[in-house]
Order: structure tokens, then sequence, then C-alpha cells
């Protein structure tokens, strides 16, 4: 076994290391189970005399290669790049596997500071083919720009062939003169183009500059940067532009401007400026709309009206800001997180004017600083509940995390056709009226709800599938769900009803997750009775002892069925963690038992191959870890390795063989 790092100590450089290892122990154990799966045997290929390093076929390491490398949009993109590079550095067998392969090099890291630019790219490019091009280009010191900016124009003339297949296009750049004389140099038309992404760093950013010398330029003493984006796009290309800028303001050309679908602004300083809604609505294929921090809200005489909009996230740290100047006749999806509920006034006053002029509306997700109302917490009469109330007919996801100022709306409001229904953070009874439409609900989690201030009756729930309770103290006693597939119950300061609510519901339950539950083993062993459909278990931190293993380790004699019946015959995956009343000795009998298929061939209904996931309270022996683990795959780790780390064992770097069997 090897060392198990703790990292939380480590520094931000070696965790990242550490947490890479981790990624590559990963996709290694899962390659070898894929081969195990395809009949490979790993021990002839041990002793078959091949170094180790040519044991492994192409497919399982071009899996292993391609996750490393990712996808297109990943932001770490840059460096999985020069990653696999290294790694077709490795052997002979390795370079040509991934030199074969074009789309290893289809991400071109441009930073303009390194020597030796052209042969680099030109080397990419050979490699490449014809591929879809990803082109990051990083101009951000400061004091030798000047030669930067000249060093582009070689790169550029190499690049100029390939710049029809360019598909996306990242620039991160230094706040100052050379923006407009970089741009210069690109072609006025790229075709492919489908993401453009513009960073600027200010001055004050480089490492390599003091503040006192670059204070002017610093973006939180300084207007937004404007710059032009000369591209050009082609009129026959109907295929949309995803844009982002962070920390500056595009000026598009015409043809770039009709084909922008999706615009995302991010700024670090809360900037005052009209132009930004004007170059929104001047977008008219633009569905896709993100802000990162609004910039201040213009002084508009109306609303910009930005008609085509479909999707709309917004980041409100610092308010609503610029969103109040704008109108989103076709919304239909609105995302707002990030809510400093303390400058939340005009926020609700948004909200409502989209509930009441946006009939598109389908999903709804809002979310703020962290904010725990206490169990009491009921609206008044100052919470104007008698007014006219205000449905979403269309909405059917409605997902928020709320404080008491957004009370008196959510009181009001109707929700007939939700399906996805996710409360955190509201009293009782708004939550209770929330739900009290459930004929579509296929979906409920509620999270810090507040106690009941009197009695409310249990409903039926007909389509409901999934049900996650998260210290949501009396709220099953209002549920009836026959249909219900999988449950999720977190710690409450009142005991869970499970027995009630499985014989009012006799649900057919795929999976059960049960955290903090306190329940006596009948009761358990009861409800488990009785829930022969489930596939996946989980009890953590519950009060269950080893007579509820010790049920499921013997098959009993079903009159009924008249042959022998085991508890829970579908199950095929059980987590067991840090229950006080589970002892190792006990779980050996039950692995035991569930792997003696060939003597027990003759009873009816053994359970299907069981995988797992252990972690007891009390220390194992390492006799009892070896014994545990020689029956199939559970993520237990031998004493004293891991007691002292605050990382889950399942989130160790030690990874044994009998680990990857």
């Amino acid at each position: 076994m090897g060392a198990t790092y703790n990292l939380v100590e480590l520094s931000p450089l070696n965790a990242s290391c550490a947490l890479k290892v981790l990624r590559l122990s990963n996709l290694t154990r899962r390659a070898r189970s894929q081969m195990m799966l395809c009949g490979f045997d790993l021990q002839a290929a041990a002793n078959c005399g091949r170094a180790p390093i040519h044991r492994l076929s192409s497919d399982p390491l071009l899996e292993i290669f391609f996750t490393i490398y990712g996808p297109p949009e990943s932001d770490d993109s840059m460096e999985s790049g020069m990653t696999v590079f290294h790694l077709s550095q490795v052997c002979r067998s390795w370079r040509q596997l991934i030199h074969s392969r074009p789309h290893f090099w289809s991400r071109i890291d441009i930073d303009l500071r390194r020597r030796y630019l052209v042969p680099q790219v030109v080397y990419w490019l050979e490699r490449a083919g014809m591929c879809p091009l990803t082109i990051s280009i990083r101009c951000t010191d400061s004091l030798i720009s000047r030669r930067i900016c000249a060093a582009w124009h070689p790169v550029g003339e190499v690049l100029h062939g390939s710049m029809n297949r360019w598909a996306r296009l990242r620039c991160e750049l230094r706040l100052g003169y050379q923006i407009g004389a970089f741009f210069a140099n690109f072609p006025t038309t790229l075709e492919a183009l489908e993401y453009l992404e513009v960073s600027l760093v200010s001055e004050y950013d480089s490492p390599r500059t003091s503040p006192s010398s670059t204070a002017s330029f610093s973006p939180a003493r300084s207007r937004l940067p404007i710059f032009t984006i000369p591209f050009e796009r082609p009129p026959t290309n109907a295929r949309g532009v995803c844009v982002t800028f962070r920390d500056c303001m595009p000026a598009f050309a015409p043809s770039f401007q009709q084909a922008v679908s999706s615009f995302t602004l991010a700024l670090s300083t809360n900037y005052r400026t009209q132009r930004i809604p004007l170059l929104l609505q001047s977008c008219p294929s633009l569905v896709d709309l993100f802000l990162d921090t609004p910039p201040k809200a213009p002084r508009l005489p109306l609303p910009i009206s930005l008609s085509h909009v479909v999707h709309l996230r917004a980041s409100l740290p610092t308010g609503l800001g610029m969103i109040s100047a704008l109108s989103f006749p076709s919304l239909e999806n609105l995302s707002l997180y990030d809510i400093n509920w303390d400058r939340s006034s005009a926020v609700v006053g948004f909200l409502m004017s989209v509930f009441q002029t946006c009939p598109s509306l389908s999903r709804v997700s809002i979310s703020g600083s962290p904010y725990t109302p206490t169990h009491s917490e009921v609206p008044g009469d100052s919470m104007h509940i008698d007014q006219a109330p205000v449905v979403l007919p269309n909405v059917v996801e409605f997902r928020i995390s709320s404080a008491p100022i957004v009370y008196p709306l959510l009181h009001r409001l109707g929700l007939p056709r939700v399906q996805v229904l996710e409360l955190e953070n509201l009293p009782f009874d708004i939550t209770y009226k929330l739900t009290s439409t459930p004929a579509h609900l296929a979906s409920l989690s509620l999270c810090q709800i507040g106690d009941p201030c009197q009695g409310f009756q249990c409903r039926t729930f007909p389509a409901l599938a999934s049900l996650r309770l998260d210290n949501a103290p009396n709220f099953l006693d209002t549920i009836c769900a026959p249909e219900l597939r999988c449950f999720t119950y977190k710690p409450s300061p009142m005991p869970l009803p499970l027995r009630p609510f499985v014989e009012r519901s006799a649900p057919t339950l795929r999976s059960l997750d049960l955290e903090g539950v306190e329940a006596p083993d009948s009761d358990m062993i009861w409800c488990l009775e009785r829930l022969p459909s489930l596939r996946s278990l989980r009890l953590a931190r519950c009060s269950v002892s080893d007579a509820a293993l010790r049920a499921l380790a013997a098959a009993r004699y079903s009159v009924a069925q008249e042959s022998y019946v085991w508890l829970l015959p579908q199950l095929a995956f059980i987590e067991l963690e840090d229950n006080a009343g589970i002892t190792p000795p006990t779980v050996i009998r039950l692995l035991k038992s569930w792997n003696r298929r060939p003597a027990l061939s003759a009873a009816g209904g053994i359970p299907s191959l069981v995988r797992g996931r252990l972690k007891f309270s009390t220390p194992e022996k390492f006799s009892e870890y070896k014994e545990i683990q020689s029956y199939g795959d559970f993520l237990t780790y031998p004493p004293n390795t891991y007691r002292d780390s605050p990382v889950p064992d399942y989130v160790s770097l030690n990874v044994s063989d009998s680990d990857l069997e």
C-alpha cells in the first residue's frame, strides 16, 4: 500500500499533483476492470515476458489518454495537451499511438513569451491533420509587450493556412495598447469559429509589475475597456457563435454580430455603462445570456427588450445591476445565484416581473448567500398573503434557496405543472403550499424546512419517483408516494417515521439512502422485507446494528412462495459508513453468505453479485480487511492508514491490487 495524503495540509501545487495521481489511479482501476470483463488475463500478460509498459492494449490506453486530454471545452486544455505530449515520449508504442490520433494535437497553446514558438506550432499542425482546432493565445507580460506583439507575426503566418479550421479561440491579453494591434493581425473571416473567449489581465495583476507603477491601468480605476473584434461571418454559415469576455467589452463587425447566439460577460468590478445593453440588443440571434457580476444599471428611459433571449444566467453578489434595465419576453430558463439577500429587494421585484411577463418560463433556479431560517419563521400578516396568486402554468422545474424577503412572493406562487421541485430554507407552510399540486411532481428535494405550526393532511403524489429530505422534520408524514423509486433522508431533529411511510405508500423502491437515522432494528428489518426491489442501500451513522445484517445474511423459507427467499434479492450495491452497531465479523458473515452460490443453488431468489463501500466506526483488524477484500470491490482500507486523515477513505490515494479486482 502506498502513502495516504492529507490533501488539506498539502500546498495547492502538491494537492493538485496528488489529485492528478488519484485520477490516474481511478482510470487504471477502471481500465483493469474493463479488461477483466472482456476476458483479458492479466496474470497471463504478466507472465508473457513483455515489459510492463507494453501489457496494456491500445483500447484501454486510448481511454486513459482521452480522459486525460478531456473535451475541447475543458478549462485545463492547455495543461492537458502538454500532458499527452509528455506521455507520447514515454515509449515507442505510446508515441505511435498518440501521434496516430490527430485529436490529441487539436489544441495549440501559444504563449508569446516562449522561445521557439514557430517550430512548436508547426509540430502540432502537422499532427493535427484536418481536425477542428482549439487555439489558446496568451500575452500577459507587461515588460516585454512590444517584443511579444512582434513575435506574433511569424506565428500568425504559420497559422494562416489553418484558420479555416479554428473552432475555438481563447485569448488572454494584458490590458494596454497592444489589444487593437493584436487583433488586427487576424484574418477577417473565420468560417468554422464556434467559440471565442477574450480575457483581459490588468498590469496590476502582472506578477512582474508593482501596484504603484500601474495603478492607472487597474480595472478598478478605469472604464470598461472596449476594443474591436474584426471577424466577419459568412452569411451561408447558420451556426451560432458563443462568446465570452472577461473585464472587457467587444465591438463586433455587423456580420459577426448577427451570428452571436451565446454571450457571457464576467466583470471583476462593478462598472456603469450604457453600451452593454445596446450591444446585447444588436445581437438578434442571442438566445443564451450569462452575466457574472453585472455592471451597474445604466440610466435609460425604458427597459431594453432582448426578445430572443431564452436562457438567462446571472451571478448577483452586488445586486441586480444592469439586469434591471432589460426585459426578456421570450425567457424560458432563469438561473440567478450568489444573490446577496441583504441587497435583494430589487431581485424580488425582478422575479415578480419575470413571473408575470414571461409566459414561456419553464425552468427557474434561484440561490443566494447561505441563510438558515429558524424553524419558527412563518410568514404573518405583514407578508401580504391575501394578495392575488401568481401562477406559473408552464414551469416544470423550480429550485430555490430562499430568505424571508422572498416569502411573500412564494406564498402567492402556484406551480400546477411542476415536475422537479427543490426547496431550501423555507417555512413548513410555504413548502406545503408549493407542493399542493402533486399530480405531475416526479422529483422532490427539501432541505432546511421549518417545523409545522399546525396539523397538515397527508396527500398522495402519484408520479413521485425521487424524494430527498434533509432536515425537513415531519414532512414525510404528509406524503404518500406509491411510485417512489429513490429515497434519501438526511439527519433531522425528529425521528424518521420510515415504517409508517412504507406501510402507507408500499413503494417499489430501487434506492434507499439513510443518514443519521434513529430506528430500531425491528423496524428496519420490517421495512426491508417490504422493499424486495431495492438495488442500492446506503446506511451512514445510523442506529442499525448487526441484527439487521444477520437478517440479510440468511435465506428464509416463505410459506406463501413455498421456497427459500432472501431479504433484498435484487440488491446490487450496499454502503455502510460509520454505523456504531455494525462490526466487521458480521459484515464478513454477510459477504460469505452472498458468495455461497453453488451450495445454495437450489434456493430461490439468490441475490445477484453485490458490490459496495464499507467504513467502520471502529478500526478493523488487518485480517478482517483482507477477508472483506477477498469477496469483491469493497473500498475499505487497512487500519491505521487513514484514521488520522480527514479525507474519506475512498478518496485516499492508496490503491492496492485487491482494490482493482
